[in-house]
């Protein structure tokens, strides 16, 4: 994965024109497949960013079916990369017994009579590039889960 990020600092100090700056974050062997027709298997999503109190910034994603964060420093070179959940222990956590099985979530767009945040859950076979699979699960429960408060640091 890499990242490029516009204006470079040295180019506007010193008075030349502004260009991108692009590093390389991860060393990923991978390759992602765009090719084919119907469903788009997404390989790598980027689900944001946000700035850390010490002036890193984490990047959450999902690559090849796992969750991640990459940390960068201020300057935006990685330091670190490693397996994430944004989720409560266990939600993410597929339930069912058939193989193959994946965890579906989706974040409310509002907030709850109470204040609290809610996601819908449920589990499914992945993407399969509009083809049907050979067998298939029975139907499972579709979930609203309330999701904890987040509670704020002291200031400072």
């Amino acid at each position: 994965m890499v990242i490029a990020t516009w204006p470079v600092a040295s180019s506007v100090s010193s008075g030349a024109a502004p260009s991108w700056e692009i590093r390389r974050l991860t060393e990923w062997e991978r390759r992602w497949d765009f090719g084919g027709h119907g469903t788009l298997d997404f390989e790598v999503e980027v689900f944001g960013s946000e700035a850390q109190p010490d002036g890193r910034v984490r990047v959450d994603l999902r690559a090849f079916g796992e969750r991640r964060s990459i940390v960068m420093d201020q300057e935006l070179r990685a330091l670190g990369e490693g397996p994430t959940s944004p989720w409560p222990d266990g939600l993410d956590v597929v339930r069912g017994d058939f193989p193959g099985l994946q965890v579906n979530m989706l974040h409310g767009r509002g907030v709850g009579s109470g204040g609290g945040r809610y996601v819908l859950r449920w589990e499914s076979l992945p993407e399969n590039r509009d083809r049907p699979y050979a067998d298939h699960p029975q139907g499972g429960p579709l979930e609203v889960v309330r999701l904890p408060e987040v509670q704020d640091g002291p200031a400072g």
